[in-house]
């Protein structure tokens, strides 16, 4: 008969087991789910039983395993996110064939409990539970574990955090928890009349000894402490975490490394919730950790000697991929040269340099207490929630020596977490990292209790419980000193790499850190953010209230330790990547050297170095203080002003001013030649004294030069001035220049969203880069662009008809074939249709500073051609086609064309010319346009669409010879060939649509290319029975006659006075075109024709085309 042995989650309701218990097979469940390792690998598969469905039925009544409620889909997903944990932890080491089952079910309890079948080996004497049995020797057992939800008040972490980061009971960490119990974290005993026993020990009971060092054993009595128990034949039991009973294995005892006595506290005798004392046996009693059974707890998975137990049961497991090393001792002082990093496939050794991935993975715990570690290895947890380092215990010190990488880079990590105890110091010349989402680089929070922050709440002086506070001085109910009557950070030293992409440091609500310095070498990234409130009223402190703010000092020098001095560092330089939020806590303060940062809220400001405020809140200001900012004589405070003379500063309750202000102009829009007068940088009911001086720092503008036209610190006067080449100099073609040479008359009478457009330039890269893309952008340079592939495909298209008229006076119908050669019909001389759809694509390519495009499409031919008996071939098509146009070469635009062509082509080859040939080709088309043109330039973004009906055509005239080797089956003919050809396209004149200033007025247009080529042409034609195949090529060198650069005239909407011209250059006059057709035709008229070309430019670019038909002749 099977047993199902409990354990639950609460202390207060707890009971040791339930003995004989039958598992029977339970009702099907309503859902199930399946979770597989990393790998993929099927390792747990979960049965969720409803309300009404019986997931097991015990003897006991009062305990029958049907579901009383059902869990929601959110809740199941938080099982499934507990299990999955355990999946990739144990995958790799298991050996199941097949999934284990566990059944889901919920009760009416205020707790949670998990158990499991026993599972013997095959001797029938070691204690596996189910699914050890089923992990460890692929022992199935049926329904093998059961986990029951009771009616907590859970709640459900958004993501995998180290620390519980809801309020309420934690249900992914407490069923983790109870997980743990169910894969053999779990004491057989029972008790039989007033006698507790363990008739067949579990793996975990093998490894407990109680205080006379007796270790539990088959039939051996379980005696409380109190009683008459006889040691070295009784197990005797003390009460909860002073039972005197310890764990003892291999593995925790290379964890623990010689602390606690090598050994693990286990909990001993509890009350259940009948009043009975109950052998408990099942939980390890480390300071607040998951696995016990104290009242609060602030981790949300297994420390590593927590870990270490399942080892010594027979688990393989990968420890080192969970963590990197674990401080359990305390008054100790070592340095840590283990790293932490991914591991090899064999899970035997470190991958130094690649990040590990493991979820939760630590890659340094300090545990104990009063402890000195100096970290000289990386430690780069990349896992989901991983964290580098990892401070409990208290008054630890931890330094992180020069190059060396705490890297926490998946989502949600944390470089540094300090997470419980007081006055611990931490020294860091290393680099903290966490630039994964939601990641923070030192993390300074007890965080919440796993059991509901209603249970037990803790903190820096804060202590309570169910609304009433508990004394923070001495030992908890479980005899752990509390150390909670100091600051959780003593001081926090940086004069490395601080980095985190949520924040770079995060003080939590419940924990004070005393003192922060940044120093030289320090490079801090993200925001400095503190929740710390002394006016907490659950801070149980009896002193000044001033007493718990935090003092954040930048500009200290460091000794050779790396540790904060009290003498001022003038060399120190920094900018800080971020802003400093903490009205209630900071006391912020540059002692000496220089500080650009972003938006403060601070309680109180003292400068007495170069102080440059970036930043801008919802106020318009850069800084809030809450108290008092001082600016010494010795000082500087650099601060922004826009053209409207509102100076970007600070707002204060009390201000005391000396030294200098050092005025900056803000990314404004400035009108040449008038005065700006910025107001007092320090807006504050009471101030005490002035600036002594005003100076005028240089704009981060690469157009406009500003002045200080007045220096009375009370009401300094500051003028801006372009000159007449301040855009024009950065443009990079003619086209740019031109609008670079309108902008500063415009900008004289620029209104509405002009003004953002100058503000984008004057305030962009000082290299002139962003105004060089911009103008760029500016210019009507994109209709450029459309016109010169609407001219070109005029050229595609007349080159396809090229191509065919070549086809036909290769197979030469009339002239060479006698009707009765071939089957089919011989079409001489008389007219046949053809109807086909076609697809396109070209691609001219830009380089240096040319435009170019790509665009594709496709459309409908019809055509009507003749071959007649004198040598005259004759066609005449219409077509409709519908491209797509990208614009390259600096015009981000898109653009549209539907077209309507029709045209006519000739060709006349009279027998008696002996091949030679002239050629004529001719077409007109109404184009319907719609472009969209993109401008962006340092963040202006604006899209405007232009839209017309223009015209097209072309004409060609040409002359050849041919060749023929004379065989009608397989001819071949080769022949020099020549021609002339105009094209055109015309444009109306059209105002964009769409919002903003860039908006154009764009003036009508007429282009023309005139060009001649000269080269050769063969091709090849196989006539059978079934059809006719036909190879053709060519090959020509072309040179255009007129200009390679287009232009276009243009000017902004509303601003018609000042008109630019664009100079798009397109590419070299001359090129080579090589171009090859491949075409066959059945019997019965049916066709498919394949060409593609290209065209290579004296400029270094080229041009793609390719064209593919299919049609029916009839």
């Amino acid at each position: 008969m099977a047993s199902l042995f409990l354990r639950r989650f609460i202390h207060t309701l707890v009971f040791s087991s339930l003995p004989f218990a039958v598992m029977v097979t339970p009702a099907c469940a309503g859902t199930s789910e399946l979770v597989r390792d990393a790998s993929g690998k099927p390792m747990f598969e979960l049965h969720f039983f409803d309300q009404g469905e019986r997931y097991g039925q015990y003897e006991s009544a009062e305990y029958p395993n049907v579901s009383s409620w059902t869990l929601d889909a959110a809740q199941k997903k938080a099982v499934g996110k507990a299990v999955s944990l355990w999946a990739d932890i144990l995958g790799p080491g298991s050996v199941n064939t097949a999934p284990v089952t566990i059944n889901i079910g919920t009760f009416d309890d205020e707790n949670a409990d998990a158990g499991s079948v026993q599972n013997q080996d095959a001797t029938g004497n070691a204690g596996y539970t189910g699914m050890a049995g089923s992990l460890i020797l692929n022992r199935a057992a049926e329904n093998a574990a059961q986990i029951r939800v009771g009616t907590f008040d859970f709640s459900i972490p958004e993501h995998f955090s180290p620390i519980p980061s809801t309020g309420g009971t934690d249900l992914v960490a407490v069923l983790y928890h109870e997980v743990g119990h169910a894969l053999g974290m779990l004491s057989w005993a029972q008790e039989e009349g007033n006698q507790w026993q363990v008739k067949t020990p579990s793996l975990w009971d093998t490894h407990l000894v109680d205080q006379y060092g007796t270790r539990l054993g088959k039939n051996m009595l379980i005696v409380p402490g109190n009683a008459s128990g006889r040691p070295g034949t009784d197990f005797i039991v003390g009460a909860f975490n002073q039972s005197g009973v310890v764990f003892r294995g291999e593995h925790v005892s290379g964890v623990l490394n010689g602390a606690l006595g090598n050994s693990l506290p286990i909990e001993g005798f509890e009350w259940d919730i009948y009043g009975n004392l109950s052998a408990d046996l099942s939980h390890i009693e480390l300071e607040r950790g998951l696995m016990s059974h104290q009242s609060y707890r602030n981790y949300t998975t297994f420390m590593e000697a927590e870990m270490a137990t399942l080892q010594d049961i027979g688990y393989t497991i990968d420890r080192r991929n969970l963590f990197g090393y674990s401080v359990y001792g305390d008054d100790l002082t070592l340095t840590n040269t283990n790293g932490y990093f991914a591991r090899n496939a064999a899970g035997t050794a470190y991958l130094p340099g690649q990040a590990n991935t493991a979820t939760l993975g630590i890659g340094l715990h300090l545990y104990g207490k009063r402890n000195d570690v100096t970290q000289v290895a990386d430690l780069l947890a990349g896992g989901t929630a991983g964290t580098g380092i990892r401070v409990d215990g208290s008054a630890n010190t931890v330094r992180i020596d020069p190059g060396v990488q705490i890297a926490a880079s998946g989502e949600w990590g944390t470089g540094l977490l300090v997470s419980y105890g007081k006055e611990h110091t931490v020294i860091s010349r290393g680099d903290i990292e966490a630039e994964g989402y939601g990641g923070i680089g030192a993390r300074f929070d007890f965080g919440n209790n796993v059991l509901g922050n209603e249970a037990e709440y803790r903190g820096s002086w804060i202590r309570q419980s169910r609304g009433y506070s508990l004394s923070v001085t001495g030992d908890d109910d479980n005899g752990f000193a509390l150390n909670l009557d100091g600051p959780l950070v003593k001081r926090f030293d940086v004069s490395g790499k601080l980095s985190g992409s949520a924040a770079a440091i995060y003080i939590a609500e419940n924990a004070f850190v005393q003192n922060i310095n940044i120093m030289a070498g320090a490079d801090v990234s993200g925001n400095i953010v503190s929740l710390w409130n002394p006016e907490n009223p659950d801070i149980q402190y009896t002193g000044n209230r001033a007493d718990l703010r935090t003092a954040l000092t930048f500009g200290l020098k460091a000794d050779d330790t790396g540790a904060a001095t009290v003498t001022p560092d003038t060399a120190f330089s920094m900018a800080l990547k971020g802003g400093i939020y903490g009205g209630n806590s900071i006391d912020m303060s540059l002692a000496a050297g220089r500080l650009d940062v972003g938006t403060l809220d601070v309680h109180s400001l003292q400068n007495d170095g170069y102080l440059s405020l970036y930043g801008v809140n919802a106020d318009g200001k850069s800084a809030t203080v809450m108290d008092n900012f001082t600016n010494s004589a010795s000082a500087t405070l650099e601060t922004a002003f826009t053209s409207s003379g509102k100076t970007i500063g600070i707002t204060a309750a009390s201000a005391s001013l000396d030294g200098t202000w050092r005025i900056r102009p803000a990314a404004s829009f400035y009108r040449d030649d008038t005065p700006i007068t910025p107001e007092s940088p320090v807006a504050a009911p009471t101030v005490s004294g002035q600036f002594s001086h005003v100076t005028l720092a240089a704009a981060a503008s690469p157009t406009l030069q500003f002045t200080l036209s007045d220096d009375n610190p009370s009401a300094p006067a500051v003028t801006a001035k372009r000159e007449a080449d301040a855009y024009s100099r950065y443009a990079g073609n003619a086209g740019a220049a031109s609008v670079g040479r309108v902008l500063p008359a415009i900008a004289n009478q620029a209104t509405g969203d002009m003004k953002n457009l100058f503000t984008a330039l004057d305030f962009s890269a000082m290299n002139g880069n962003d105004i060089r893309e911009g103008l760029k952008q500016l210019t009507p340079g994109a209709y450029d662009t459309v016109a010169r592939e609407s001219l070109d495909n005029q050229h595609e298209q007349n080159m396809l008809s090229i191509s065919r008229l070549l086809d036909t006076s290769a197979e030469n119908t009339c002239a060479n074939i006698p009707p009765e050669s071939f089957s089919g019909k011989t079409r001489c001389n008389d007219w046949t249709v053809s109807v086909h759809p076609f697809g396109r694509v070209s691609h001219l390519k830009p380089h240096g500073g040319k435009a170019g495009y790509t665009s594709s499409g496709g459309g409908m031919t019809i055509q009507a051609e003749k071959t007649a008996s004198n040598g005259l071939s004759l066609a005449f098509d219409a077509s409709l086609s519908d491209r797509r146009i990208t614009s390259e070469g600096g015009y981000s635009a898109k653009t549209r064309t539907l077209g309507g062509y029709a045209g006519a082509n000739a060709l006349f080859k009279p027998a008696h010319w002996n091949g030679s040939y002239l050629m004529g080709i001719a077409r007109l088309g109404i184009e319907d346009v719609e472009l969209e043109r993109r401008i962006a330039v340092n963040g202006y973004n604006r899209n405007h669409t232009g839209k017309w009906t223009g015209f097209t055509g072309s004409a060609l005239a040409g002359i050849g010879k041919d060749w023929n080797s004379g065989n009608p089956e397989k001819n071949i003919a080769v022949g020099p060939l020549g021609w002339l050809e105009y094209a055109v396209v015309t444009r109306g004149s059209l105002t964009e649509s769409g919002e903003g200033a860039s908006k154009l007025h764009v003036n009508s247009d007429t282009v023309t290319s005139f060009s001649s080529a000269l080269g050769m042409h063969a091709a090849f034609t196989n006539r059978t029975p079934e059809g006719t195949l036909q190879w053709n090529a060519l090959a020509a060198w072309r040179h255009q006659w007129q200009n390679e650069t287009l232009h276009t005239t243009a000017h902004f909407a509303g601003y018609g006075e000042n008109g630019f011209t664009s100079a798009t250059g397109m590419t070299g006059k001359d090129s080579l075109i090589a171009q090859i057709g491949v075409k066959a035709t059945d019997t019965k008229g049916r066709f498919a024709r394949l060409m593609a070309g290209s065209e290579w430019f004296s400029s270094k670019t080229a041009s793609y085309y390719a064209s593919v038909n299919v049609g029916l002749s009839f």
